[in-house]
């Protein structure tokens, strides 16, 4: 029994300092959140100019009056990371493609006392 206990201890311990060393924490909500350069309108464009058949997805999704939400992490740097459809369409090669797409995105990251910080966000495409 003591040897399991040191031995998820230690294992416990070492996790810990990988996903220290791996990244900080992920706020939900930032004193500045990050934002799309150009803003909304901008983010829509650059999805509409990348995303294969981006009409006839936010048509469909329209008409059945169904939400088709994108969650991210916006990294630091204003790269997107873990991307996962959170409501998907009804057809996957349009989940596929939002992944694609929005992890091609770049961003102004959240900040929280002035510095950058890695922050979730969500966004909803139809």
């Amino acid at each position: 029994m003591k040897k399991f206990l040191l031995i998820f201890t230690l294992l416990f311990s070492l996790t810990l300092s990988v996903q220290a060393q791996k990244g900080d924490k992920i706020y939900d909500l930032a004193e500045e959140m990050p934002y799309y350069p150009g803003g909304h309108a901008a983010m829509i464009k650059f999805l509409a100019k990348n995303f294969k058949d981006f009409e006839n997805v936010v048509k469909e999704q329209k008409r059945k009056r169904k939400d088709f939400i994108v969650m991210f992490v916006i990294e630091k740097n204003g790269r997107v990371t873990d991307v996962r459809v959170f409501r998907k369409a009804d057809d996957e090669e349009a989940n596929k493609e939002a992944v694609r797409v929005v992890k091609k995105m770049r961003w102004k990251p959240a900040k929280e006392k002035g510095k950058k910080v890695r922050c979730r966000y969500t966004i909803r495409i139809a």
